[in-house]
């Protein structure tokens, strides 16, 4: 925070008393990046995909593509489980992101095409393990593989985990 209030010019007391918590910071920095960015706007098109598995494999790796924009903030918000603020902040993401994965997965589920029987909250929790910052954080930053191969390898675990080949 220190860091932060001096390069904004302001004490860390004005950064605390605007912000409250160091959560509300940091979710205010990932909603000012998803703003910059247009990140929502940019979902926005795929929901006029007919195939509900090509929808959510464009959320999936659109999510995964974003990450690096975000980095290190949803990694701390996702290890911060004593910080209240920011497991809220961690909260407020992760239900914005499962609002795009569910509506796929339960078209899939109605189709028949959910793997071994799953209903749509388990393949929710499948999707968002796959596919979580902790996943990605793993592969990119500690074992070295490039932004390009771990969105599509990633998927491709989501795929083989979640969706029947060919649907019934």
């Amino acid at each position: 925070l220190a860091a932060i209030a001096a390069e904004a010019g302001v004490s860390r007391q004005a950064l605390h008393l605007h912000f409250g918590a160091r959560g509300s910071l940091l979710l205010e920095m990932v909603r000012w990046v998803d703003e910059r960015s247009a990140f929502f706007e940019q979902l926005e098109p795929i929901q006029e995909l007919e195939d509900p598995a090509e929808r959510l494999r464009v959320y999936v790796c659109t999510w995964l593509d974003y990450l690096p924009a975000l980095h290190p903030v949803p990694g701390y918000l996702a290890r911060a489980r004593s910080d209240v603020s920011a497991r809220e902040a961690w909260n407020d993401r992760m239900d914005a992101l499962e609002s795009l994965y569910c509506r796929p997965l339960k078209e899939l589920h109605a189709k028949g095409r959910l793997r071994d029987g799953l209903k749509p909250a388990a393949a929710l929790d499948l999707v968002r393990t796959i596919a979580s910052v902790h996943a990605w954080e793993f592969l990119v930053h500690e074992r070295g593989w490039s932004q390009t191969r771990t969105p599509r390898t990633l998927w491709s675990s989501v795929e083989a985990s979640v969706l029947l080949e060919d649907g019934p």
